[in-house]
């Protein structure tokens, strides 16, 4: 009977397992464009069709990101475009530009490539969590979306599935609080850092 249990029990989560989604996953399109050494591109993040939504509880909506803060927080809806998205490409970019063998993120209008994260639903994560929760990710904002990457003529050469991505909340030895911009910040550094390890794993 023992044996049987443990039987079923190993199988259960042997199915958890298999069914379980990566945070990244290639849809289609070839991976291996992100290991060119010496091509470059650029970035854009997104946001125009974001969703609000809860996503550690798959609970999803269909108002707007952008119309949510209007109506909750006016003073971060008048900063999202001047502060908030470009702090987010900052630490994109960063993060990414620390990998090795890959392409390389510039400012700018100009590169062989664009990489264009496009986000469906976002969950801004919890201030207090990220205080009073543990683990660095505790509290931290969560995305599901897309990462297209077009050549110079506009044609997609790979997309990849973002999973209900959460990012980090804090940074070890990190004496910022977890505000709202800090929150989304980091996000986007565990966005790059994500992929970058995705696609090492599937070019090795």
């Amino acid at each position: 009977m023992k044996k049987l249990m443990m039987m079923t029990l190993l199988l259960m989560m042997m199915a958890v397992t298999a069914n379980a989604k990566s945070a990244v996953a290639v849809k289609s399109g070839d991976v291996n464009v992100f290991v060119q050494s010496g091509k470059t591109a650029t970035l854009k993040l997104d946001f125009s069709k974001a969703k609000i939504a809860n996503l550690s509880k798959n609970e999803l909506t269909d108002k707007l990101m952008r119309t949510h803060l209007e109506e909750t927080d006016p003073v971060t809806a008048e900063n999202w475009e001047s502060k908030h998205v470009p702090e987010c490409r900052a630490f994109f970019i960063e993060r990414w530009n620390e990998g090795k063998n890959c392409l390389k993120m510039v400012d700018g209008t100009s590169g062989d490539y664009q990489v264009i994260v496009n986000i469906d639903y976002i969950d801004f994560g919890s201030g207090s969590a990220a205080v009073w929760g543990f683990g660095k990710k505790a509290g931290g904002a969560i995305i599901r979306g897309t990462l297209d990457v077009k050549d110079a003529s506009g044609k997609t050469i790979c997309t990849l599935d973002i999973n209900d991505l959460r990012g980090m909340s804090q940074r070890t030895m990190d004496m910022k609080l977890p505000t709202f911009g800090r929150r989304m910040a980091l996000l986007f550094k565990t966005v790059a850092k994500e992929v970058l390890d995705f696609v090492k794993a599937e070019t090795k």
